[in-house]
């Protein structure tokens, strides 16, 4: 039996489990470390870069409206 679209599969939430307690366990350092990085652009690029291991990533979604119906489309944000 195939798994619901858009569910991940046991060895992406497994991974995804682990990173997220790793990264629990070091939330004072990492924010100490941040508080050190002085250029507010890199501070961004940082939190941004371990964003994707604490919070789910949502695809970008794309409406189109025409007279008699509307296509809804959900795109993968990496092929952006």
């Amino acid at each position: 039996m195939a798994r619901p679209e858009g569910s991940l599969n046991k060895t992406t939430k497994a991974t995804r489990e682990t990173l997220q307690d790793a990264l629990k366990g070091h939330i004072e350092a990492i924010s100490s470390t941040l508080d050190q990085v002085q250029d507010p652009a890199e501070r961004i690029r940082l939190i941004t870069a371990l964003l994707p291991f604490i919070a789910p990533k949502h695809k970008a979604i794309e409406i189109r409206d025409t007279a008699e119906t509307f296509t809804i489309s959900f795109k993968d944000p990496d092929s952006l």
